[in-house]
């Protein structure tokens, strides 16, 4: 059965008015930007506890180095073990490093990304009402997972996309609070924040089986939080 010109009106007006409920305030932005580097900052934990058993491996190397140079100065050792000993040392230095370096670079690529999320949403109205019909469906399925509309053109539901959803609902905390949003392993925190609401934002919060559900929830906030769709997004930025 077609759908009623007066309700293809209505969705495209319901549309806009979506597309201005997701819009984020410019002034909400870096209370938004400490609230997630913070969350991320929280789910990396286990991370940050990796990198320093990598460091230590890399200074119990470094030592290690330094008595076998001593047993060589001696002539304790020959130069063929001591050539073969550098070489593995330097083997694995490289690769600690490597490790050492990817944790802090997949960091500050997570909280670029929702930064980028973030400008993204900022700007959304304008750049839907910028954009040609084609684009601006192009928008939409990149940004919404799933809408449901009725026969009368009205919206009744809406699922997003990573990281969208995540970036929403903290900006609803951040409004409802008033103040800025902060993670603690208490479940009342000194912004205000129910804990138990911040559950849905993919935080961490409980302490049964405290490490295994850490451990989940950086998958579950890794999903939450990832923005695959960025590069496609951002060229309407340049093209709108």
């Amino acid at each position: 059965m077609p759908i009623p010109r007066r309700s293809c009106e209505t969705v495209d007006a319901n549309l806009r008015r979506l597309l201005d409920d997701l819009k984020i305030q410019e002034s909400l932005i870096p209370e938004l930007r400490q609230a997630y580097a913070e969350h991320i900052e929280k789910h990396m934990e286990k991370k940050t506890d990796d990198r320093a058993t990598l460091e230590a491996a890399l200074k119990r190397i470094n030592e290690e180095e330094e008595r076998t140079a001593r047993l060589f100065d001696s002539g304790r050792i020959s130069e063929s073990v001591w050539n073969t000993l550098w070489v593995e040392w330097n083997d694995q230095r490289a690769k600690l490093r490597t490790s050492i370096e990817s944790a802090e670079v997949e960091k500050e690529q997570h909280i670029d990304n929702l930064q980028a999320a973030v400008n993204l949403l900022a700007k959304i109205g304008i750049l839907y009402e910028r954009l040609a019909q084609q684009d601006r469906k192009f928008l939409l399925k990149q940004m919404v997972k799933k809408i449901v509309i009725n026969l009368e053109g009205m919206i009744i539901k809406v699922e997003l996309h990573a990281p969208f959803t995540y970036l929403r609902n903290l900006a609803l905390r951040c409004e409802e609070d008033g103040e800025q949003v902060s993670v603690e392993k208490d479940q009342s925190s000194s912004s205000g924040l129910d804990c138990s609401k911040v559950a849905s934002l993919g935080v961490t919060t409980g302490r049964k089986d405290e490490q295994h559900f850490l451990a989940e929830n950086i998958i579950r906030f890794t999903k939450r939080t990832t923005y695959p769709q960025r590069a496609r997004l951002e060229r309407l930025l340049v093209t709108g």
